[in-house]
């Protein structure tokens, strides 16, 4: 049994995010994705444009499963829009944690954010959120090769590959993460079906 693909993950996305290519870098994502909405325990969002969503889960995600799932998963159309976002988001963090007698949560307990981007040649206007101070940065997974920090390719199988040897993920297809998002949606939101 391979380990955690959120731990993996976030191991290799420290300092500067990381980029994930090869056969099962998809499978990877569908894994970290499917364990952070799903998971018990530290609270946790996920960040990513449509454009992701369609990749990785193609037309089976529908608006009912990513409203059940909100507002742990954000959902952007565009790759400026996930920017925006994350810029806002971390801006209230910033507030929260330098005012925590005006916070509801006294500014502790923020979740951590996973920002699933595809930045091709916009990776300067990634670079700066990733690489911000590490207190609220969000954890940059990226597809492709990622010139501001490493890049690991990942097979089919789920092996991977990287500096410090291989490791070992289960990557999940589209119908067991989708089944997964599904369950956990139906059980944990009310009315939801």
């Amino acid at each position: 049994m391979g380990r955690s693909a959120t731990a993996l993950a976030a191991e290799l996305a420290r300092p500067c995010g990381v980029g994930l290519v090869g056969d099962g870098a998809d499978g990877f994502v569908r894994a970290v994705i499917t364990e952070l909405l799903t998971q018990r325990g530290p609270r946790a969002r996920v960040v990513l444009a449509r454009t992701e969503v369609a990749r990785v889960f193609g037309t089976a995600f529908d608006e009912p499963l990513r409203s059940a799932l909100a507002p742990e998963l954000h959902v952007c159309d565009l790759l400026e829009d996930a920017i925006e976002h994350l810029e806002l988001e971390m801006l209230l963090s910033d507030a929260e944690r330098a005012n925590p007698d005006l916070s509801p949560t006294r500014g502790r307990g923020m979740p951590t954010t996973f920002w699933i981007s595809t930045p091709g040649q916009d990776d300067d206007v990634v670079l700066p959120l990733v690489r911000r101070g590490s207190s609220n940065r969000p954890v940059g997974i990226m597809f492709g090769v990622w010139p501001h920090g490493r890049t690991c390719s990942v097979d089919a199988a789920g092996t991977v590959t990287t500096a410090s040897g291989p490791r070992h993920v289960r990557p999940l297809t589209s119908a067991e993460a989708l089944a997964a998002l599904r369950a956990h949606a139906s059980t944990e939101r009310t009315g939801w079906l």
